[in-house]
């Protein structure tokens, strides 16, 4: 009989990483005591069955797989270093008892990213306020960081520019606010959080009058245009 040790969900969503070191993917399953030394455990991938460990032995030409077990302990892990898209689908912990008895695992990967609420380019006239809310998706933790660029420069602590950057890391939302915005404050603004993909916003500082018109299609979706007299 197999039962589950898990401290993932049956289905484990994990973020893609840019940096270097990338988190392991700890898929666990624990086993009954049984009197016999010769139960075996293996991971198979089910997409394309392949073989992953045996026991303790690799067979995939993949080093990224490997199985750990510490002894007299009744926990099995498959590690995966590294974790890639394709790693995404559906693995088998198969246990060598009579009959043979499997517990399956979907693995789902998912890449974290950022956003910034609104449309991505954003026209002002001098003097307006400017706000631009970035907040990071489909991350299963907290970025360490967030960095506001404009254009290439860094800008979180242009206090003196007018610029004031109030990052809330534990629900994922950095906000960046110019009171008043001047010609000087157009251009790129990237929000790079440290866990996720950047994402960007153009912003138009013009004189003139501006108008934001709202358009309906056939389908009933809405879309926008920018109009500045």
């Amino acid at each position: 009989m197999v039962f589950t040790r898990l401290g993932l969900s049956s289905t484990n969503l994990i973020p893609l990483r840019q940096e270097i070191v990338r988190k392991f993917i700890l898929i666990e399953r624990k086993l009954l005591p049984t009197p016999s030394n010769f139960i075996i455990v293996s991971w198979i991938r089910r997409k394309d069955y392949h073989l992953l460990t045996v026991g303790l032995t690799t067979y995939s030409s993949d080093d990224r797989f490997q199985a750990v077990h510490l002894q007299h302990s009744e926990d099995w892990t498959l590690q995966i270093k590294y974790v890639q898209t394709r790693d995404a689908g559906l693995y088998e912990c198969q246990v060598s008892s009579h009959p043979p008895t499997s517990i399956f695992i979907q693995l789902n990967v998912v890449e974290a990213r950022a956003e910034i609420s609104g449309p991505s380019e954003k026209y002002l006239k001098p003097g307006s306020g400017l706000r631009l809310q970035c907040r990071v998706v489909q991350s299963t933790e907290p970025p360490l960081y967030v960095f506001w660029y404009h254009n290439n420069r860094m800008i979180n602590y242009d206090l003196d520019q007018g610029i004031n950057v109030t990052t809330e890391l534990p629900v994922k939302i950095s906000t960046l606010t110019i009171s008043s915005a001047a010609t000087r404050h157009s251009g790129n603004y990237s929000c790079v959080p440290s866990n996720a993909q950047p994402a960007s916003a153009y912003v138009h500082i013009l004189n003139g009058t501006y108008f934001l018109i709202k358009f309906i299609d056939t389908n009933g979706r809405y879309f926008y245009a920018n109009c500045l007299l």
